[in-house]
């Protein structure tokens, strides 16, 4: 019986034994895996950084390298360029003023001193001085003066503005941007004298008793009654051109007079002067409104809109732009950008218009570009 008992317990036996085993193994494996487990873990997490870490290391590395190669390139590519700029070299052609922008008439004593001034604003229509005449936005007036004592007055035209004066023998003068002109109230003497620094279209009233002279910083002009135009800036060679009648010019620095014709002008320059046959429209138009320039130099053509602008202009000294003439007609009413959009259309320089420092900058263009 012992040994049938016997038998029939192996089986449970082995099954009470292989459980308590497989209990014994589980305990071992919560006791002691879990935390191998957490420690592969940070040792993975370590070393994947350190990969992570290493990469990105040689890939910042590849990028320097490709950006040093590409500022060497550049460079080299541009190196031709920058080595003519640095050689570029820029001439002023016209520096702009202080601004200016009302047309100022100054009345002086017999001793010289200032005896009034008196500012002429565009919205004001006109003032009437004690003596008679007549001030206004466009014309001073002097042609109805009451007779008395003569009074020297300076007439002062800003940039950008013209303005007739109706002198005291009804001669008229037309006077340009930029312009002075000394005159008295009320002409006499056996001569009508007046003084000019800038340009002005004379028409003088005929009198042959008694000559018209204009006298400017280089020469003196004397007429009995014709119709002429002066120009007698102080950076630019002096010209007189004659529209019909005729007129002896005085030139004291060489000691030589000079008689001209209709059609005729006179420039003078340096101790040098030069009588030509000209389209007097050229030297003229401005009067009427317009820019007229025809075979002029392009520095010529760019110093007359700094007059009239009251711009700086700035030319690259090139031989190509120095000795460029161009025909250029345009109305002065129109707006520097308009002008510059003109001009840049020749397409044999460029302008560039630098709004904050009021100045106009002049390139050779490069066509190959």
């Amino acid at each position: 019986m012992n040994k049938d008992s016997n038998k029939n317990n192996q089986p449970i036996d082995s099954h009470v034994e292989l459980l308590h085993y497989e209990c014994e193994q589980a305990l071992l494996r919560r006791r002691f895996e879990e935390p191998l487990i957490e420690e592969e873990w940070r040792k993975w997490k370590k070393q994947n950084l350190q990969k992570k870490r290493k990469k990105n290391q040689v890939a910042m590395f590849v990028f320097l390298l490709s950006a040093a190669a590409a500022a060497i390139v550049c460079i080299f590519l541009l190196y031709p360029f920058l080595k003519i700029n640095e050689s570029v070299v820029m001439k002023t052609i016209y520096t702009a003023k202080k601004d200016i922008n009302t047309i100022s008439v100054d009345e002086y004593t017999e001793n010289g001193h200032i005896d009034k001034k008196i500012t002429i604003y565009k919205e004001k229509q006109q003032t009437k001085l004690e003596n008679g005449a007549i001030l206004s936005s466009q014309v001073a007036d002097y042609s109805n003066l009451q007779v008395g004592t003569a009074k020297t007055n300076i007439v002062t035209i800003p940039r950008g503005q013209t303005y007739k004066m109706l002198l005291n023998d009804g001669t008229e003068v037309y006077m340009n941007a930029d312009s002075r002109l000394v005159y008295p109230t009320y002409f006499c003497g056996k001569e009508r004298v007046v003084r000019l620094r800038g340009e002005a279209y004379f028409k003088v009233r005929p009198d042959k008793d008694r000559p018209f002279i204009v006298f400017t910083d280089k020469t003196k002009i004397s007429v009995l009654g014709t119709e002429f135009n002066v120009r007698s800036y102080e950076d630019s060679s002096e010209h007189i051109t004659l529209i019909r009648g005729s007129v002896k010019v005085r030139i004291p620095e060489i000691e030589k007079e000079i008689l001209l014709t209709p059609g005729k002008d006179i420039a003078y320059a340096d101790r040098k002067y030069e009588i030509r046959n000209v389209d007097t429209g050229l030297y003229t138009q401005w009067k009427d409104g317009y820019f007229y320039f025809d075979d002029v130099y392009l520095a010529d053509i760019l110093k007359e809109l700094g007059y009239w602008y009251n711009m700086t202009i700035e030319m690259e000294e090139v031989p190509s732009l120095r000795k460029l003439k161009l025909h250029f007609v345009a109305d002065r009413g129109e707006t520097i950008g308009r002008i510059i959009d003109n001009l840049n259309a020749f397409n044999s320089f460029i302008i560039y218009w630098d709004r904050g420092k009021r100045k106009l900058i002049v390139r050779k263009k490069n066509n190959k570009s």
